[in-house]
């Protein structure tokens, strides 16, 4: 959904999911200038990030964003790249550090991009004072959410329309949708 965008220098661009960066050379690419906040909460992904992204315009970080500051199990898939904070049958766990994106106090977001596996409710209900400081949000919302591996699409879908957001554009072989804040529409 990143063509539905038109970046410019020293936009924001909020990584949730991060993974090893595969979002940041397109976003290089487009407009050099850019600053990049990326999140990451595998540890052995994360040691990936920080190779693969040197940069003085990006910040990495090693925490989850959630809907509640602290610790917490972070469930390690053995067979992708579907490590979550959501319980989907995996036993294996690790403790990460979650934060609210909210306790950052950003503002002048251009797009927060969220791929948590399951997890995208509770990452927006963790920046509710900071929606109004977003211009776009991009969601991934496969089947991931818990053992019966559900659809988030309603539940983010309706937080986002309460909360002033509507999707302009989706992609249904990914299942990915873009939201635009209504507030920062111009017709």
């Amino acid at each position: 959904c990143l063509d539905k965008i038109t970046f410019s220098r020293d936009d924001l661009v909020i990584d949730c999911g991060s993974n090893t960066g595969e979002l940041y050379p397109y976003l290089k690419k487009v407009v050099p200038e850019l600053e990049y906040l990326a999140f990451e909460p595998d540890q052995k992904v994360y040691d990936c990030l920080l190779k693969n992204i040197n940069d003085e315009k990006a910040t990495l970080r090693s925490e989850a964003l959630s809907d509640k500051s602290g610790m917490t199990k972070f469930y390690n898939s053995t067979y992708g790249a579907d490590s979550s904070l959501e319980y989907s049958g995996e036993k294996s766990y690790t403790k990460v550090k979650t934060i609210q994106l909210d306790d950052l106090e950003l503002t002048n977001i251009k797009l927060l991009k969220i791929d948590a596996e399951g997890h995208e409710l509770e990452v927006l209900q963790g920046a509710l004072k900071t929606l109004s400081q977003i211009m776009y949000i991009s969601v991934d919302f496969g089947p991931e959410k818990g053992e019966q591996e559900e659809r988030t699409l309603p539940e983010v879908s309706n937080f986002l329309y309460e909360n002033n957001f509507k999707m302009v554009y989706s992609n249904n072989l990914r299942d990915i949708g873009l939201f635009l804040n209504t507030n920062h529409y111009q017709e």
